[in-house]
């Protein structure tokens, strides 16, 4: 009889696999190797990034370069961003500045949770 191998992935919102969390050999789990490279990859949360706040500024930054993209959740006033240029904001390819599609208003909170290497 054949081995069976089964890889479970945790999916991100968008419903892309983000790294192996388990993989099962002929019914026996073991850790898998992260294909994406995020095995040794912490979080931030809720980080301010850089910049003022002040109904006119629309570049802000983060402290580190996020691992990718996908991995960068921006919130203003408590609610999650969209990325795009047709949307809220736009992250650099620096993976680090965030350009938003308008200035957020004075005294509005604005944070960002992100992953890095």
């Amino acid at each position: 009889m054949g081995r069976t191998k089964v890889d479970l992935y945790q999916l991100d919102d968008q419903g892309a696999p983000n790294g192996y969390v388990i993989t099962l050999v002929g019914g026996v789990p073991a850790w898998a190797s992260d294909p994406n490279g995020m095995t040794n990859s912490k979080f931030i949360d809720e980080e301010s990034p850089s910049g003022a706040v002040n109904s006119a500024n629309v570049t802000f930054g983060l402290s580190s370069a996020a691992v990718t993209p996908q991995k960068v959740h921006v919130y203003l006033d408590g609610i999650r961003l969209m990325s795009g240029s047709a949307n809220d904001y736009v992250l650099g390819i620096d993976n680090q500045t965030i350009t938003m599609n308008y200035a957020p208003a004075t005294g509005q909170n604005f944070f960002a949770d992100y992953r890095v290497a």
